[in-house]
């Protein structure tokens, strides 16, 4: 079922208002380097630091990697994920600059970073770290695609406006990408963009949009936390399902090969089995929570509010909390642990 209308334009003009004051209000940040190395391994990071924790969940011992990063003016402008052996951190402050950076597990160190703009998320896919264009329009450039191994651009993907467009028109995207089912997948307020990594293309544009995105039990799953509800992406036929509607206030959307996993700004975890039962699962977890993602077997939940990160596991939905201090609003997972971003305090999660 194709998104109504009313809705994309809703979305897209949170979207954009966001992005306004935030223009108005964000403030300079200090330049990061190359070599900052971890701190005061196996201790609990304070309220002031600011960085990526990472945490062993086998012992509750954490590392903390210093970076400089913004402090948030949307949910959005940070982002980060693993792959191809390291960690990738996109910052960007005022959706205009933007850091990439090259997180080494073997040094605890940042060991390379990448200047860019206009960009927000980050996945990992077919051998490259994929991040997208806040906007189609005007400029800020297409998707890129950057060689994990020398840390430079080697492909750009233009992402097509809408139908109809007038050259120059602020078209938001991308809010959240992800990669899954042999796709990379940019999704913007009213669009998602399925992008071949293979051929370096656009390869469908499906009219749906939202907040947040995920992939797993065969499908990509859409949140569209401003009206509450959650749509469906058919991967082998690209159709978009009926929307499902949420309860609560969500804020972020994680697939498991058996389920679909909702956190809420209440400080819930919602749980829906993709067996055919209508049932909803919810655990507690933490105050405000910001990211939710699925690795290694269970749920893991960012909370902003407390400091805490928690993990879930996907049978029996026990919960296991770890206080890493601070502002955690962004989480992966490796077989490791878990790698946190720790921000300075913000308005965007109130």
């Amino acid at each position: 079922m194709m998104m109504l209308a009313g809705a994309a334009v809703i979305v897209a003009a949170v979207v954009i208002a966001a992005i306004l004051v935030a223009n108005r209000h964000s403030t300079p940040r200090p330049a990061a380097t190359a070599g900052a190395s971890a701190t005061n391994t196996g201790t609990v990071p304070g309220a002031s630091f600011v960085g990526v924790a990472r945490l062993d969940p086998s012992t509750g011992t954490q590392a903390r990697i210093p970076i400089s990063l913004s402090s948030s003016k949307l949910p959005n402008s940070k982002a980060i994920t693993t792959g191809g052996g390291f960690v990738w951190l996109v910052d960007t402050i005022e959706f205009a600059r933007t850091t990439l950076y090259k997180i080494s597990p073997q040094t605890n160190q940042v060991i390379n970073t990448l200047p860019l703009r206009f960009r927000v998320g980050v996945a990992y896919g077919d051998g490259l770290v994929w991040t997208p264009p806040y906007s189609i329009h005007p400029g800020p450039g297409p998707l890129l695609g950057v060689d994990p191994r020398t840390v430079t651009i080697s492909s750009q993907i233009d992402i097509p406006g809408p139908p109809g467009a007038e050259p120059g028109t602020f078209v938001p995207c991308c809010v959240a990408i992800a990669y899954g089912e042999g796709s990379v997948w940019a999704l913007g307020a009213d669009h998602v963009f399925r992008i071949d990594p293979k051929k370096h293309a656009v390869e469908k544009v499906i009219a749906v949009g939202g907040t947040g995105i995920a992939v797993g039990g065969g499908k990509v799953w859409i949140l569209d936390a401003v009206l509450g509800r959650l749509f469906t992406i058919d991967p082998g036929t690209d159709e978009v399902g009926d929307a499902i509607a949420l309860s609560g206030d969500p804020v972020a959307v994680a697939a498991s090969a058996d389920a679909v996993w909702v956190a809420n700004k209440d400080g819930t975890l919602d749980r829906r089995l993709l067996n055919g039962s209508s049932g909803i699962e919810t655990a507690k977890v933490g105050v405000r929570p910001t990211d939710v993602v699925e690795g290694d077997g269970s749920i893991w939940v960012a909370c902003y509010g407390d400091g805490t990160v928690w993990r879930i596991d996907s049978v029996g939905l026990q919960t296991h909390r770890f206080h890493v201090g601070g502002h955690p609003t962004r989480v992966t997972v490796d077989p490791s642990g878990a790698w946190v971003v720790m921000e300075p305090a913000s308005s965007a999660y109130r």
